[in-house]
């Protein structure tokens, strides 16, 4: 198997990822490792982020407060 190196860019060692990410899509890979763009998370990761994030607040009313809190809340 050759080097992967996109302009200046070299990986330090070659995971399966980063092989596949490059060998699926080459403009995507430099876009993501020679450049480090970020991508916006779809709907489904916010609403993923969302429903952890309510999960916490809700653990925490626990943690500090006991089962009692959520029965105060309703």
């Amino acid at each position: 198997m050759g080097h992967i190196k996109v302009g200046s860019y070299e990986p330090q060692h070659l995971s399966f990822s980063t092989v596949n990410s490059y060998r699926t899509c080459g403009k995507r890979f430099q876009l993501e490792k020679v450049f480090r763009l970020e991508q916006r998370p779809g709907l489904a990761a916010l609403g993923g982020n969302a429903v952890h994030a309510a999960s916490e607040v809700i653990d925490l009313l626990i943690f500090e407060q006991g089962f009692e809190a959520l029965e105060e809340s309703a």
